[in-house]
Parts: C-alpha cells; sequence; structure tokens
C-alpha cells in the first residue's frame, strides 16, 4: 500500500508490478497530480486495482497499461471531493 497524504504536487507515480496478485495506490489531499502511471507485466491474475483519489483539484492524465494478463477482474477509479470520474471494469466512464 502506497499512501501519500498532504502533497502539493506530485509531478510522476509510477508503479511497477511483476508476478504479483495486487496493490492498492491511495492519495489523498493532492492539490496536483500530472501523471498516475500502473504498469503491470506478466502478471498471471489481478484480482483487484483499486486508484482512490479524494480532494484533488486536478488529475491531469491516469495511465492503466496492462501486459501479458491472463485476467483482470476489477480495475476501479474512484475519486471523490472533486470534478470526479469512475472506471468500472466495462470501462464505462460515470460521472459522480
Amino acid at each position: 500500500m502506497l499512501v501519500q497524504q498532504s502533497v502539493s504536487e506530485v509531478s510522476e507515480v509510477r508503479l511497477v508490478k511483476q508476478s504479483c496478485d495486487g496493490v492498492r495506490l491511495v492519495q489523498q489531499s493532492l492539490e496536483e497530480v500530472s501523471e498516475v502511471r500502473l504498469l503491470q507485466q506478466s502478471v498471471d491474475e489481478v484480482s483487484e486495482v483499486r486508484l482512490l483519489q479524494q480532494s484533488v483539484d486536478e488529475v491531469s492524465e491516469v495511465r492503466l497499461v496492462q501486459q501479458s494478463l491472463d485476467e483482470v477482474s476489477e480495475v476501479r477509479l474512484v475519486k471523490q471531493s472533486c470534478d470526479g470520474v469512475r472506471l468500472d471494469s466495462n470501462k464505462k466512464i460515470l460521472e459522480t
């Protein structure tokens, strides 16, 4: 679990997982996140990848790259207390 609190600016957060089951990235009280990149390579199964962003003024780019995955059961992007979008496993964008 990677938790970042009370950060003025995060230019890039890159998380690389190889041969892992799952991870949770939580960012709270960020004024600006220019890029959040999650790379997963050669993963047999990822049961859940959840990115939570709360009290975020601006998120310019959120990139999720998955290569050579046998199964991804859920990919959820939840943003609260901002403009906010939710990306579910069906790749539908729902405004909250």
